[in-house]
C-alpha cells in the first residue's frame, strides 16, 4: 500500500485495534472509548476485511490476536504514538492574552453554589471577565 492509498484508510479503525489489542475484549474496548458494543464488532469486520486476517479469535471470553494481528500491532503501536505526538504539539494557554471565550452551563442548584466562588476569582485576576446570562457580572 503506497501513502495515496492511506486515503481509503480509515484511522479511527487503527484505534479500534489498538484497543482491541490491549483490552483483548469488544465490551472493555467499547466501554474504553466511549462506543457501543455494535460499532465495535463493526469496526472489527472492517479491520478484518483491510487485513484480509480474522485478527482476535474468540477463546472463552477473551479475544486472543493471531499472529498477523500481533505482527500489525508491532508496526502500528509506534505509528500511532508518532501521530498522537505529531497533533498534541499545540501553544500553551496563557489566560492573559487568549482571547477564547468559555461558556458554562450549570442547573440553578449549581449555579447558585459555584458562580459567588467564581466571580471572586475573575475579579482578582484580570484580564477575564465573567458574564452571566448574557450580561456583566458585577461582583
Amino acid at each position: 500500500m503506497n501513502r495515496n492509498d492511506l486515503r481509503r484508510v480509515d484511522f479511527n479503525l487503527l484505534i479500534v485495534f489498538e484497543t482491541l489489542m490491549h483490552e483483548r475484549s469488544v465490551t472493555r474496548a467499547a466501554e474504553k472509548l466511549f462506543l457501543g458494543q455494535p460499532a465495535i464488532s463493526a469496526a472489527l469486520a472492517r479491520l478484518r476485511t483491510l487485513f484480509d486476517d480474522p485478527l482476535f479469535i474468540r477463546t472463552g471470553r477473551v479475544m486472543e490476536p493471531t499472529s498477523r494481528a500481533e505482527e500489525i500491532f508491532r508496526l502500528l503501536e509506534p505509528a500511532l504514538d508518532s501521530i498522537s505526538n505529531a497533533l498534541s504539539h499545540t501553544s500553551e494557554f496563557d489566560p492573559a492574552t487568549s482571547d477564547a471565550v468559555f461558556r458554562v452551563g450549570l442547573s440553578d442548584d449549581v449555579e447558585f453554589g459555584l458562580l459567588p466562588p467564581c466571580c471572586v476569582v475573575c475579579v482578582r485576576k484580570p484580564p477575564m471577565s465573567c458574564w452571566w446570562s448574557g450580561a456583566p457580572i458585577i461582583c
